[in-house]
């Protein structure tokens, strides 16, 4: 065969094989080659030294070193007599500094050597004192703020002063279930009241809510947005009714895709044009670029998808309620 022939048909081969593997999508169960690996996590992050840290409902806090698992602790000799901590959320600030909340038992931000630093819950000292100990989010702004949610309020630390939790009054007991920032400054907030926006000063808050659906279920929760994704355009906001924009250009929402999703937990943009949506009935791929709006691709089907989260060399990491990690 002539070698340029040979040259041409490797090649297109070459440029077919990202097409096949992404079609061929598969991910391996991280507790069937590690058996004290999570079964129940919620979030996935990565330190700067590359250890991978995942928060688990069963396990507490774990450290993978890509060979073996260990827990961390994060809650107080004397809190550890009633139990390992339910932790669900956490964040690596821009200090390189671990925030761990839980489900019942507050916030921990431990300090460089990983020894818990300061506790935040509901019986603590009134400026460390949270409406709530069961924490489900956080985020870090521009300004190097950062916000603890809980399913009674809001509240977040300034850089300069981990001593002192901060509340705005414009958010009085909202829950907030994930936060992002627009390169303006301008906060944006999902709760179980809608879509808010909030000013980078804090002093201009507006709210946007979805837009009503003819076939609602009045027995979820119609006002509520668990998840964001900040996009060029605008926001994907997962909801328990499917899947809304909000466009920054129109400024309103529109409904995308029905509630075939289930409940939508978490939103994940792996290559502009792609998005991913975790819910309660698996992964769901949706090709944004698409003039026509196409069936989603179904995978993971059984997952109860909490997470996902790409680590530094490129791994696309899954946290599920029910089956573990996956990547």
């Amino acid at each position: 065969m002539h070698p340029v022939f040979v040259w041409s048909l490797l090649s297109v081969l070459l440029m077919l094989l990202p097409c096949t593997l992404l079609a061929s999508m598969q991910f391996s169960s991280l507790a069937q080659q590690h058996a004290d690996a999570p079964l129940i996590s919620y979030d996935i992050k990565q330190d700067h030294k590359g250890y991978i840290w995942f928060a688990s409902e069963l396990d507490g806090l774990q450290r993978f070193d890509g060979y073996e698992l260990s827990r961390w602790k994060t809650l107080t000799e004397q809190e550890l007599q009633a139990g390992m901590a339910n932790v669900n959320q956490l964040l690596i600030d821009s200090q390189k500094r671990i925030w761990v909340s839980t489900w019942g038992q507050g916030v921990t931000l431990l300090d460089d050597n990983l020894n818990i630093l300061v506790r935040y819950h509901s019986k603590a000292a009134p400026a460390l004192q949270l409406p709530s100990d069961r924490a489900q989010s956080f985020f870090e702004d521009q300004q190097q703020r950062v916000w603890i949610g809980t399913v009674e309020g809001l509240r977040y630390v300034q850089a300069t002063d981990k001593n002192t939790l901060h509340q705005v009054e414009l958010l009085q007991n909202l829950r907030v279930w994930q936060m992002t920032q627009s390169a303006n400054g301008t906060l944006w907030l999902a709760t179980s009241k809608g879509l808010y926006s909030l000013s980078e000063d804090l002093t201009q808050l507006q709210h946007k809510p979805l837009p009503p659906l003819a076939d609602e279920d009045i027995s979820l929760n119609p006002k509520e947005i668990r998840t964001l994704l900040m996009v060029e355009e605008g926001l994907w906001l997962g909801t328990q009714l499917g899947l809304f924009f909000f466009s920054f250009e129109a400024a309103q929402i529109t409904h995308r895709y029905a509630a075939e999703f289930g409940v939508i937990n978490t939103l994940f943009e792996p290559e502009p044009g792609q998005l991913w949506l975790g819910s309660g009935a698996g992964l769901f791929r949706i090709k944004t670029t698409e003039a026509q709006q196409l069936p989603p691709e179904h995978i993971l089907q059984t997952a109860d998808i909490r997470k996902f989260f790409k680590d530094q060399t490129g791994v696309i990491w899954v946290a599920s309620r029910n089956r573990g990690i996956f990547k």
